[in-house]
């Protein structure tokens, strides 16, 4: 993983981007990871997923993940993203109202 001056991680994505090699194949020339890479990535996260869900079932666990931010942060693409391969048995989405004032 590329790192920051500070000796430490980069914070997200972008981070990685800036501070990836300019010959590393992973990321085209605008600094973004390529199509094919994130794919790749993706797949094998959402398998990671998987794993995860069935350990928790065997485990006999619950876990509960909360969304929390503005319109148009993503949120959506990233349920569905955990939510297109777990077993749709074990998991629930619920879409929660706005906070009121009170």
């Amino acid at each position: 993983m590329a790192r920051e001056s500070t000796g430490r991680p980069p914070a997200g994505p972008d981070d990685v981007a800036r501070t990836a090699e300019p010959s590393d194949e992973r990321y085209n020339k605008q600094g973004k990871l390529r199509s094919a890479v994130y794919d790749a990535e993706m797949e094998r996260l959402q398998e990671q997923l998987v794993l995860l869900q069935y350990w928790i079932q065997r485990q006999d666990l619950k876990v509960l993940v909360i969304f929390e931010g503005r319109g148009s942060a993503g949120k959506g693409g990233v349920i569905k993203r955990i939510t297109e391969r777990t077993s749709p048995r074990t998991v629930r989405v619920v879409a929660l109202p706005k906070p009121t004032e009170r």
